[in-house]
């Protein structure tokens, strides 16, 4: 087996994580995804072997976009915090990369047709999960009464061949899991029939979770490991101050690894629909 086989490799960012491709001459496509890409609910890692079409392709579309040509930036050049990158490098050995990374904001015009076609293959590998999980929910009850908790029901499945494994930061007292939770609800007014006020964004505490593993009770392992089907539901619940309306809900969850190569990271973001906050009835 060649220790350096020949392979391109692209990564596009984006402000809540980043699609990682790498592409061998053997047709192998694997590809990390730390965010919703496509708009799936889903993070995790794909793989497709049958990709070496799309390798020649993509190379071709290498040599052709000139992005080898294109200046290098100068070591004194900045950009703001917070910028993102996209860009296609390509190595024969491992060691010496040919290619360029771009803000996403100011992508030379001779590189955009070769970044979307990366960008196509990339996607293609998305319907052959390995190593993924999936988020589904939506709200307890279609209304919920002004100044009573707002609920919501969660599930975290694994999609893939394999088995998944994420850092439990959901549970109160489990083992290294700090106060943080990495969880967060989202609530948007939604049409004429909204709410007042901007959006609310809320960070939960475990106290704001329910978790249910496989075995209906909250796991309390340092390690989340979820074989492919398994699931592991989670129930939010947090007091807000909302007005009376329509609105919309989602739930980020967001996963370190703690330097393990093995568990996932990223944000997933699950759409939870739409609810009505009602005013309580007056008690005569």
């Amino acid at each position: 087996m060649n220790p350096h086989p020949h392979r391109l490799w692209f990564d596009a960012g984006t402000p809540y994580g980043s699609l990682e491709m790498m592409l061998q001459a053997d047709g192998t496509n694997g590809v990390r995804v730390h965010f919703n890409a496509s708009g799936r609910p889903e993070i995790g890692f794909y793989e497709r072997g049958d990709a070496l079409a799309d390798f020649e392709k993509l190379r071709a579309a290498k040599e052709k976009s000139g992005i080898d040509r294109l200046p290098m930036p100068s070591p004194g050049d900045t950009v703001p915090p917070g910028t993102v990158f996209i860009g296609l490098n390509e190595t024969t050995d491992g060691q010496t990369y040919a290619g360029r990374s771009f803000p996403t904001h100011s992508v030379p015009p001779s590189v955009t047709p070769l970044f979307a076609e990366a960008q196509r293959i990339a996607e293609s590998a998305l319907d052959h999960p390995v190593r993924v999980l999936r988020g589904s929910g939506a709200a307890q009850s279609p209304t919920s009464t002004a100044g009573e908790p707002l609920r919501f029901a969660v599930a975290l499945r694994s999609v893939g061949a394999q088995p998944v494994k994420v850092a439990n930061d959901l549970v109160e007292g489990a083992e290294g899991s700090p106060e943080w939770t990495g969880v967060r609800l989202v609530i948007e007014p939604v049409g004429p029939a909204g709410g007042k006020g901007e959006p609310i964004q809320a960070e939960l505490l475990p106290r704001n979770l329910k978790v249910d593993g496989a075995k209906g009770r909250a796991p309390r392992e340092r390690w989340l490991l979820l074989a492919p089907g398994e699931e592991l539901r989670v129930e939010l619940g947090r007091k807000l101050h909302v007005s009376p309306g329509r609105y919309r809900a989602a739930a980020w969850f967001v996963f370190g690894n703690r330097g393990d190569p093995a568990a996932l990271e990223g944000t997933l973001q699950i759409d939870l629909g739409t609810f009505e906050v009602v005013r309580a009835s007056k008690v005569k």
